[in-house]
């Protein structure tokens, strides 16, 4: 386990060290990388939590292949939006128009004062 565990943190930290010597992820990119890091780390969570600590559970569901289901489906849905997101259009990066921020509203102009 330690093994594993280490491969998987060593393999992080390598595309980290990628990705600070190229200036940053952008688009579509950064999206896959924050999927597998919070999936990855959700699938340890409920594998630690549905098939290492079954004592939580009812005697009738103990050592059954359900708990098998909750334990990967966070793997499952890994690898889903993993192909959704990097092999899709979905989530191209669109460009924004040149000339300030996009979301701010007009500046309200006042109006002279009406003999107040």
């Amino acid at each position: 386990m330690y093994f594993f565990m280490g491969s998987v943190m060593l393999l992080a930290a390598t595309g980290d060290i990628r990705m600070l010597m190229r200036g940053g992820v952008f688009g579509a990119k950064r999206i896959v990388r924050h999927l597998w890091r919070m999936s990855f780390g959700f699938f340890i969570a409920t594998g630690s939590f549905f098939l290492g600590q079954q004592q939580v559970f009812p005697a009738w569901l103990r050592g059954s292949s359900v708990l098998f289901i909750p334990a990967l489906l966070p793997l499952v849905l890994l690898i889903f939006w993993l192909f959704r997101v990097r092999f899709t259009n979905a989530y191209q990066a669109k460009s924004m128009p040149p000339g300030g921020d996009v979301f701010s509203l007009p500046r309200p102009t006042r109006e002279p004062d009406a003999g107040c």
